[in-house]
């Protein structure tokens, strides 16, 4: 049983492991800019945290943002 029970969860971590490579294919790759200190960061569109609604960097404009880039796992 417990054999099973861990070949299951060995095929699930790769199935994930698989399917997350595949959707990070098919994002556009980051490219890498030469912004500076003071410049205004390119516009772009985001889902929101519900992931309904789009962000618009422009549309906040006069507003605190703070962007994060990195991997929260």
């Amino acid at each position: 049983m417990r054999i099973k029970r861990r070949l299951l969860t060995a095929a699930a971590v790769f199935l994930f492991a698989l399917r997350s490579g595949l959707a990070a294919e098919e994002r556009p790759r980051p490219r890498q800019g030469d912004l500076k200190l003071g410049e205004t960061a390119p516009d772009f569109t985001v889902k929101d945290v519900t992931g309904k609604a789009t962000v618009k960097l422009s549309g906040l404009k006069g507003k605190p943002v703070v962007l994060i880039f990195g991997s929260c796992t």
